[in-house]
């Protein structure tokens, strides 16, 4: 007979950073395109290292909620699995649906270019962040969706090592993002010279380099040390040996977080993309996690946590749709009234992820999740999930999302030239 773990107390406050990590992500996209001119502020400017708290908020709650004893406990492999696709699955692929015109018209322009086959094969199956220049192509914040599926497959062995030994953990964590972080940016330097990988302008990158930014922004083992410190974060805080003062765990925070705005201009592309902002979201997770009480464990803060996954990945929708809008119907309205539009574009991604969360994401996971025989000695408990994104809701694990700006902002080929953002004698694929 198989155990039902009995659901841990959801952690609120948690929930709740969530909506702000992926509003950064959010806002870093739509400020680039329409307010590109102006200097965002350091939050907006570091938008898109809001997915290194999703993954290491992951790596945290998965321990959190299928950590018994030492050892991994998800009920069996199958309903784990389970669960974790049916809280990214149905908004992930919802969001694909939303895509098809553009890829459509992408086929039309372009023909069947191995960049675009491929996407179109890997990204249904989350797939497409081991494709190296086709993993943004389709609804790009979809990237990490690909690489939280990776860090799905691999918590199992993970938990119980990184649970006895969680200091070994942090440090083989750290050692890792090192590593990565060094040949990162030996070999960029090596392809790209002084391109900048986050931000030069779409289009700067011919097919072979794309290709090769692509490598080590997305490429899924190389994110699994943000993963695996939120797991032995969680190791640590579960034993008692972290700090619990609220006030030396958010200097931690700011600490890092002035730290990584000071320094953001001078530390090459991979150390900033991949994960140096761990300094930053480290003790906030854990200064989430002591969190009972104030405005972060308000029902509607935690309600904005929760559509904070739809969020993430339905933004870029809505940003596709608004950039052809404004090309065809408009005459440019939107790109000429910047802050105006990046309001609204705000609101309207707000409530789509209202609607998507309230009628497909959570009526989908809860039919995905619904026991096929219950038995009365086993009332099956939801456990706190976490999707890409990290969830902590009751029985909602929640996920993350994505990015690119300029270099990072990548919208495919053809509404990139419906909005008129590249300048494309050629449809090669210089633009991933």
């Amino acid at each position: 007979m198989t155990t039902i773990p009995v659901s841990p107390r959801p952690l609120d406050a948690l929930t709740s950073l969530r909506f702000f990590a992926a509003a950064m992500v959010m806002l870093f996209h739509f400020w680039a395109i329409f307010l590109g001119d102006v200097a965002p502020p350091p939050p907006v400017a570091l938008g898109y290292t809001g997915v290194s708290f999703f993954f290491v908020l992951s790596g945290f709650i998965l321990t959190y909620t299928y950590e018994r004893d030492g050892r991994f406990d998800g009920g069996g492999f199958e309903r784990y699995a389970m669960h974790r696709l049916a809280r990214i699955g149905p908004v992930y692929l919802m969001a694909i649906g939303l895509f098809l015109p553009f890829l459509t018209s992408s086929f039309l322009k372009e023909g069947a270019t191995f960049r675009l086959v491929a996407a179109a094969v890997t990204t249904p199956f989350a797939l497409q962040a081991w494709v190296p220049g086709s993993t943004t192509v389709i609804n790009f914040p979809g990237w990490s969706i690909s690489t939280e599926a990776f860090f799905y497959l691999c918590f199992p062995l993970l938990v119980a090592p990184a649970f006895r030994r969680p200091e070994r953990a942090i440090a083989s964590a750290f050692g890792w993002m090192i590593v990565v972080w060094l040949v990162g940016s030996l070999v960029w330097v090596r392809v790209a010279g002084d391109l900048d990988l986050i931000t030069a302008p779409i289009g700067s990158f011919d097919a072979p380099t794309e290709r090769v930014a692509d490598a080590l922004r997305y490429l899924p083992p190389l994110r699994i040390g943000e993963f695996a410190l939120g797991m032995a974060l969680c190791a640590l805080w579960r034993k008692g040996r972290l700090p619990s003062d609220p006030r030396r765990l958010l200097l931690a925070a700011a600490g890092g977080a002035a730290a990584v705005a000071l320094l953001a201009d001078r530390l090459p592309g991979p150390v900033l993309f991949d994960g140096i902002s761990v300094i930053v979201w480290a003790p906030l997770v854990v200064w989430g996690a002591n969190l009972r009480s104030g405005l972060l464990v308000r029902p509607f803060a935690v309600l904005l946590g929760r559509i904070s996954f739809a969020l993430y990945l339905l933004h870029a929708i809505v940003l596709y749709y608004a950039l052809a809008i404004d090309k065809h119907l408009l005459g440019g309205w939107l790109q000429a009234h910047g802050a105006a539009t990046v309001a609204l574009l705000s609101a309207v991604s707000l409530a789509a992820a209202w609607v998507a969360f309230h009628l497909v994401e959570e009526p989908m996971r809860r039919r995905m999740t619904r026991p096929r025989s219950p038995e009365p000695t086993e009332a099956p408990a939801v456990p706190i999930g976490v999707g890409a994104a990290g969830s902590t809701d009751r029985g909602d694990d929640a996920r993350l999302r994505a990015w690119r700006l300029p270099a990072a902002c990548d919208f495919g080929s053809s509404l990139a030239d419906e909005a008129g953002l590249v300048s494309s004698p050629s449809r090669e694929e210089t633009i991933p």
